[in-house]
């Protein structure tokens, strides 16, 4: 490559405002660069988790825990249906909730930054694990039919084997459209939330209820 052509851009991170209270020190310029590229990595993981979480509460998913302080990442932790319901299983709409939650952090990386990173590989693994449940439940309609628990896929034919993976592949397709969709309705309180899980590094039980509904979002309140 000569100096003429075009360079390589590297991915622009928007600032996130917060009240902290900052310390200027005098470091070195390689310190320097070390720290800023760490914190480019905290605001792009807060509003990757902060999709997931925003997602989740408008679709009326309890958010128990956002957490940005591991080195390889960071999580965040959604209810189950005994947090909300009498009933330890997922019903087929709450499935494929959960498959558009998953799928949201690459969502709001799309949105915020224009594109998405390879942190979102997981994530569609999630999505595709989530979906294959959904099949092997019964909820793919007929054709698809995915029984490892019973039958091996291996004992399947071509045509049911191809059948099943292309109605995952539009499932999770759907989620991700559903996914966009919900970001872009929620870009401000994806910004307000991912201002906070950026500030604080870890929200949980009353500060992250307070911080989702600060957004706009009505949590869902447990079961007696």
């Amino acid at each position: 490559m000569t100096s003429e052509e075009t360079p390589i851009a590297a991915l622009s991170i928007p600032e996130l405002p917060t009240h902290a209270v900052l310390v200027n020190v005098a470091i070195r310029p390689a310190a320097r660069d070390h720290l800023l590229a760490w914190d480019a990595s905290q605001r792009l993981v807060a509003i990757h988790e902060s999709g997931h979480a925003c997602a989740a509460a408008a679709l009326g998913i309890p958010v128990r825990a956002i957490d940005i302080t591991s080195r390889h990442g960071g999580a965040t932790q959604i209810g189950n249906p005994l947090d909300d319901t009498s009933l330890p299983w997922e019903t087929s709409q709450r499935l494929l909730d959960n498959i558009a939650v998953a799928l949201a952090g690459g969502a709001a990386e799309r949105a915020v930054l224009g594109e998405h990173t390879s942190g979102v590989e997981e994530d569609v693994d999630t999505a595709v694990g989530i979906a294959h449940r959904w099949i092997k439940a019964g909820f793919g309609g007929p054709g698809p039919f995915v029984g490892e628990d019973g039958l091996g896929f291996g004992y399947l034919t071509e045509a049911i084997k191809t059948t099943t993976i292309l109605r995952i592949q539009e499932t999770v397709a759907g989620a991700q459209v559903r996914a966009d969709e919900l970001i872009a309705a929620h870009i401000d309180a994806l910004v307000s939330v991912a201002t906070a899980v950026y500030e604080h590094r870890r929200l949980t039980d009353e500060r992250l209820a307070g911080v989702l509904e600060a957004a706009g979002f009505t949590l869902p309140r447990p079961t007696a």
